[in-house]
């Protein structure tokens, strides 16, 4: 299921830059302020932006029903295959290209998902007490917000790469609420589906869900701004990696996750080959 997940995200992706990119080559915080109702206009009218909306929700789901049955520091780590994903659309489909060092990156990358495959799935999570959770979004919550403001506060800052990084925050806080989410469920009905009705009236009125509202809207803007700023083989690495460190770092300090040296050793691979693809990108 993370597989399917993280190839979902990845065409979804690539799609939404491809349409964003079409028309909008930068977007800037003064534009999205005094232009915002034509911007959403001009998006919802393309085809394949909005498509990649809806596939990339479809990634959501589909990840979400894969946390409710695993770790989150095995759920996480596979979901940077979606850096892969992205690399190969954007090599085949929209005309970027690759350097020898990011082809390295591609390989590495799939050595570490292969070993933290290879870990074991068990579920060992434990459930998390309600203010050690709470302090953890706020702190780095924080982190999001000061990513957001520095490219205002400091020309020199990349706007495409700072923006990336607030949106791999927010997005990185909504997997560890969707993690969240599912054990509450799982508390109350004693196993989570995520076809079930009664699960989503649950998980609806949950304090995470107002966490997920508000890091999705604030992801979706930065990461939108950061693919009009950007390549999609840079900008999207970057959103991949940091949206996968914060939860697995959640998942070992607070919800006390075993982790064993193989899987260590595939979640330190995996988020090396991303990062390698993002830092040698040229």
């Amino acid at each position: 299921m993370a597989v399917l997940a993280s190839t979902l995200f990845g065409a979804g992706a690539a799609m939404q830059k491809h349409g964003m990119a079409a028309k909008f080559p930068k977007i800037t915080w003064s534009q999205l302020g005094g232009q915002f109702p034509s911007i959403i206009k001009t998006l919802v009218a393309n085809k394949l932006w909005v498509g990649g909306i809806f596939v990339g929700i479809a990634g959501g789901l589909v990840m979400t029903q894969a946390l409710s049955t695993g770790d989150i520091t095995v759920i996480q780590p596979l979901i940077n295959l979606t850096v892969v994903v992205v690399v190969l659309i954007g090599v085949f489909f929209l005309g970027e290209s690759l350097s020898a060092s990011e082809w390295a990156g591609v390989a590495v990358l799939l050595v570490g998902a292969v070993l933290v495959s290879l870990s074991g799935g068990e579920l060992t999570s434990k459930t998390p007490s309600g203010s050690a959770l709470r302090i953890f979004f706020l702190v780095v919550g924080a982190l999001a917000f000061f990513c957001l403001v520095v490219p205002n506060i400091l020309p020199k800052a990349k706007p495409d790469v700072m923006l990336a990084l607030a949106a791999g925050v927010s997005f990185g806080l909504n997997n560890l609420a969707l993690k969240q989410i599912t054990i509450i469920v799982q508390g109350q009905l004693g196993v989570f589906d995520i076809t079930s009705i009664d699960a989503w009236k649950i998980a609806v009125v949950t304090w995470p869900a107002l966490v997920i509202a508000a890091g999705n809207v604030v992801g979706f803007i930065a990461m939108q701004m950061s693919f009009s700023h950007g390549r999609v083989s840079l900008t999207t690495p970057i959103v991949t990696v940091i949206s996968v460190i914060v939860p697995i770092i959640a998942g070992v300090t607070v919800f006390q996750e075993q982790v064993g040296i193989l899987r260590w050793a595939g979640i330190i691979i995996a988020v090396a080959g991303a990062a390698l693809l993002s830092t040698r990108n040229r």
